[in-house]
């Protein structure tokens, strides 16, 4: 395995470590993660790559790397409610109708905009690099990135403006099923997400300047709000 295929697997675990999951919660298709292999840190490995175990009873499946990994049983041993990124381009994990046709109550996520939940890079990449850009900051590290997941989060619980219903031809966008991330096309994300990661700079040392007086007077009253944000409730009445 090259750098960058490791570094692709292991970095949604090192998210969510850092997130607050615990590593006992946390498997990898080379198995469970009990301390991350990097920066002098070891790996004990304790499933096998096709373990049935390891899908059996999780909530979430965060598919970056095989496309053949999740099988239509691995989706149906999942708990309820399972939440599944088939994220791995090009060729996904599994494909949004057959998720659907073999789970109901599935919450899917692709990078496809032909369904909800479209995990675009437009979502954070941009962002990130205009709040670290408007503040000089000598790098991107762990802080902004979360600073970033979390603004994307709170995003989503927030009213969705009416011009972005417009945009999508949509009457009504909650927090639901079908809506768990904003809208690529949300004029909120510059202010929010890059106003996020800008602060984030600021506290952990690695801006240069301070905070823009030019982001949104709105802005402040986000802020509190990505320390600690809650848990979402979802809105189950919502079409799939």
């Amino acid at each position: 395995m090259n750098h960058t295929e490791w570094q692709s697997l292991w970095w949604p675990a090192w998210l969510l470590l850092n997130l607050g999951a615990h590593k006992s919660r946390i498997v990898v298709t080379t198995g469970c993660v009990r301390t991350i292999a990097q920066l002098g840190q070891t790996v004990q490995n304790g499933l096998t790559q096709h373990s049935p175990a390891v899908m059996k009873g999780s909530d979430v499946f965060i598919g970056v790397a095989d496309p053949d990994w999740l099988t239509p049983e691995a989706i149906l041993s999942m708990a309820s409610n399972p939440i599944v990124f088939a994220y791995a381009g090009p060729y996904r994990a599994i494909l949004p109708w057959q998720a659907r046709e073999i789970r109901t109550d599935l919450i899917l996520a692709t990078d496809s905009f032909e369904h909800p939940n479209e995990l675009a890079n437009c979502l954070a990449s941009p962002f990130v690099f205009r709040g670290a850009l408007d503040v000089r900051a000598r790098r991107i590290n762990e802080a902004m990135k979360i600073a970033a997941i979390r603004a994307l989060h709170m995003l989503a619980l927030q009213p969705v403006p009416l011009d972005v219903l417009r945009t999508y031809n949509v009457d009504r966008l909650v927090l639901g099923k079908d809506y768990i991330v904003p809208k690529p096309l949300d004029g909120r994300l510059h202010s929010v997400v890059a106003g996020a990661v800008a602060r984030a700079a600021i506290d952990s040392g690695e801006a240069r300047i301070s905070f823009p007086a030019h982001y949104p007077s709105i802005y402040p009253f986000f802020y509190p709000f990505l320390v600690d944000v809650p848990s979402p409730v979802f809105d189950h009445g919502q079409s799939s």
